[in-house]
């Protein structure tokens, strides 16, 4: 409870100390300083701003007030201040200090998005809603008395609503898309047959080349048999030409007929590679068509098989 104020140089009034009880009526003659006592208590509670309440000729205003063994002074010159037993505050600009607050105990009340203080009322301010508009009336009716929850759910309710079909249309477009593109997979399972065709194609493939490369292998060792055999027939030359190494001769050439029956084999082996290479190079060719249509079919994202295209 205020106990006491003290006003001074505070528009008519420059120095004026009330002792309040809990009910103080101030009486007397108009333009002798009543409503100036309430326009004084209430810059005090909300730092008021500008100077054009300072009494003519002072340079500062000030407002003191005692309440709960609390004191407070707030002062209006160049900047504001407070001063009180808990602190001191200097340029506080428009801003009541929260330990001010706290001692004041006057505070807005927030209704929704609108705050109102209802402890201190001017002279000329309309009684409380009275002047409001009739949406903010009822705005601030239903935050008492709890309406506005109700309101709140079925705006809430509405915007799920709106949300819940737009998605319910955009999940209709995607299931429609998603039909259509089913309908390109019909023939899925005469391609997954026709594929698992293409991987024993292949497989014979892979056997055909590890053939080729076996009889690469073949041919180099017949390559070094050649050259040994040509190493023979020269020293076959030589010792066809001394009679001293005759019978060495004769052996040799009993060897070089072994070379050359098995040069008949290696003929024969030769004959039957390259009709293998002939039918390696014909097997290469199909794998490259198969290649290329495969790279026509293209590759499912979901299950990563071949698709045709």
């Amino acid at each position: 409870m205020i106990s006491q104020i003290t006003i001074q140089n505070f528009q008519s009034l420059r120095n004026v100390t009330l002792d309040l009880s809990r009910f103080t009526v101030i009486a007397g003659e108009s333009d002798t300083g009543k409503s100036a006592v309430v326009r004084a208590i209430k810059a005090l509670v909300t730092n008021k701003g500008g100077k054009d309440f300072i009494t003519h000729g002072e340079a500062s205003a000030s407002v003191s007030m005692a309440l709960d063994g609390h004191n407070i002074t707030w002062a209006k010159g160049a900047s504001s201040s407070y001063i009180s037993d808990v602190g001191s505050f200097v340029k506080t600009g428009t801003t009541v200090p929260d330990e001010i607050l706290e001692i004041l105990g006057i505070k807005d009340i927030e209704i929704g998005d609108v705050k109102v203080n209802l402890n201190i009322h001017s002279q000329f301010d309309s009684p409380f809603l009275v002047s409001a508009t009739p949406s903010l009336r009822a705005k601030m009716l239903g935050e008492v008395s709890g309406i506005n929850i109700l309101f709140l759910a079925t705006q809430e309710a509405r915007r799920r609503e709106v949300a819940d079909k737009r998605l319910l249309g955009v999940r209709q477009t995607d299931l429609e898309a998603v039909t259509g593109e089913l309908s390109n997979y019909e023939n899925l399972p005469e391609w997954l047959r026709q594929l698992q065709e293409v991987d024993k194609t292949l497989e014979k493939i892979r056997v055909l080349e590890e053939t080729s490369k076996q009889l690469r292998l073949d041919v180099d060792g017949l390559e070094q048999s050649k050259k040994k055999l040509s190493v023979l027939q020269n020293k076959k030359v030589v010792l066809e030409s001394g009679q001293q190494v005759t019978q060495k001769a004769i052996g040799l050439f009993d060897d070089y007929q072994d070379l050359e029956n098995q040069m008949s084999v290696y003929g024969k082996f030769l004959d039957k590679m390259f009709e293998l290479a002939e039918e390696h190079g014909n097997i290469i060719k199909e794998k490259m068509e198969i290649e290329g249509e495969l790279n026509a079919i293209g590759k499912c994202e979901s299950c990563g098989q071949y698709l045709l295209s």
